[in-house]
C-alpha cells in the first residue's frame, strides 16, 4: 500500500463511516438488520416475489466464526446453501443440511499462512485458501452473500478477491496498523456500492474506539452490493424470519438444553435474559404511561426503549 496520503480516496472514503440506517433503494431492496452486541450487520434481501421454497438458489460464505454462529445460521434458516470457515476452530465438518464447516482461512494465496496470527487463540500456520481457489473446488460461480470477520487480514486477501462474482459483501474492518489513508484507499477501491456501515463500540478492545482520524474510530461492520441490475439471485422470500425472533428461539432451545451447554451455563443465561425482558417491559411500562424522561433517552442514546427496538426489525419497503 502506498504511505502517500491520497486525499481523493480519504474524501471518498469518509461516507462510508457515517452510521446510516438503510433504507429501501433499487440496489438494497429489503435491508435487514442483524444486531450484535457492539455492532450489527446490514442484509440486503429482495422483494417477495414467490412462495419461498425450502430451499433456495443461493450461496453464502462466511470468514471468521468463533463460535458465534448467529449470522451463518440466520443464512441457513433463509435457505441458503451456507459454507462457514475458520481455522481456529474445531468443529464437525457439517453443521446441519446445507450448512458446511471447514476449519481453514481465507488468503491472498493458498498454503500455510506465515507471519502475525489473526485468530483469538494466537495460533500460526494454519492453512489459508483463496476465495477462488475454494470456489474452484467447491463448485460454486457465484457467491450471493460473502461476509469476512478475520480480524484485521481483510486487507490483505480485498485486492485478490473474484470481484465479478461476489453479489453481496458483509465485512467488518478492522484499522489497527496502518496510517487512515492507506485504509480508505483500499476501500475506495472496491468495485461494489457501499449501502450501509456500524460502528463497533466494543468499549473492551482498547483499538475498537482509538480515533485513527476525526470522528473515525477503529473497527467497523460495512454492507455492499453489486451495482448489476441483472442479478436477481439473492433471496426472493415470501417472508422474512425476524431476526429478533430467530434469536429468541435459539436462546429457548438452549436455555432448554436442546443445544446441550452445561448446566450452569444454561441456568446464568437464563437469569440473565429474564433480567433484560423484565427490564425491557419495565421501562416499556412507563414510556406508556409518559413517565420516560428525556434524560434516559440520552442516556440510552436512542429514542426511548422503541426506538432501541426498531433496530432489531426487518425495515419494510
Amino acid at each position: 500500500m502506498s504511505s502517500k496520503p491520497n486525499g481523493s480516496a480519504v474524501q471518498a472514503a469518509l461516507p462510508m463511516f457515517t452510521r446510516t440506517r438503510p433504507r429501501p433503494s433499487a440496489l438494497c431492496p429489503l435491508p435487514v438488520v442483524l444486531p450484535d452486541t457492539s455492532t450489527s450487520k446490514v442484509l440486503c434481501l429482495r422483494r417477495p416475489r414467490t412462495p419461498k421454497p425450502a430451499t433456495q438458489d443461493c450461496v453464502v460464505y462466511s470468514f471468521g466464526i468463533n463460535y458465534q454462529w448467529d449470522f451463518d445460521d440466520y443464512a441457513h434458516a433463509l435457505g441458503c446453501e451456507v459454507h462457514s470457515f475458520d481455522p481456529g476452530m474445531t468443529y464437525p465438518s457439517q453443521r446441519a443440511a446445507r450448512h458446511y464447516f471447514e476449519p481453514i482461512g481465507l488468503g491472498a494465496t493458498t498454503g500455510i499462512r506465515k507471519g502475525r496470527s489473526t485468530l483469538y487463540s494466537r495460533a500460526t500456520g494454519y492453512r489459508v485458501e483463496t476465495l477462488s481457489h475454494i470456489m474452484k473446488r467447491l463448485g460454486h460461480n457465484a457467491i450471493d452473500i460473502l461476509r469476512i470477520d478475520i480480524e484485521s487480514a481483510e486487507w490483505e486477501v480485498l485486492h485478490s478477491l473474484p470481484w465479478g462474482r461476489i453479489r453481496q459483501l458483509s465485512i467488518e474492518i478492522h484499522m489497527w496498523h496502518m496510517p487512515f489513508h492507506e485504509y480508505a484507499a483500499v476501500l475506495a477501491e472496491i468495485p461494489l456500492v457501499h449501502v450501509a456501515s456500524y460502528q463497533n463500540t466494543d468499549w473492551l478492545n482498547p483499538h475498537t474506539l482509538k480515533k485513527i482520524h476525526p470522528n473515525v474510530t477503529g473497527v467497523y461492520e460495512m454492507t455492499f452490493v453489486t451495482a448489476d441490475a441483472s442479478v436477481e439471485r439473492v433471496m426472493m422470500l415470501a417472508e422474512v424470519p425476524p431476526f429478533e425472533g430467530y434469536l429468541l428461539a435459539r436462546l429457548v432451545r438452549y436455555v432448554t438444553g436442546r443445544e446441550g451447554g452445561h448446566l450452569g451455563a444454561r441456568i446464568t443465561v437464563g437469569l440473565i435474559a429474564t433480567s433484560v425482558l423484565a427490564m425491557i417491559t419495565y421501562c416499556a411500562m412507563r414510556k406508556s404511561k409518559g413517565v420516560w424522561t428525556s434524560s434516559a433517552n440520552r442516556a440510552l442514546g436512542y429514542d426511548g426503549i422503541r426506538g432501541k427496538m426498531s433496530d432489531l426489525r426487518p425495515y419494510s419497503v
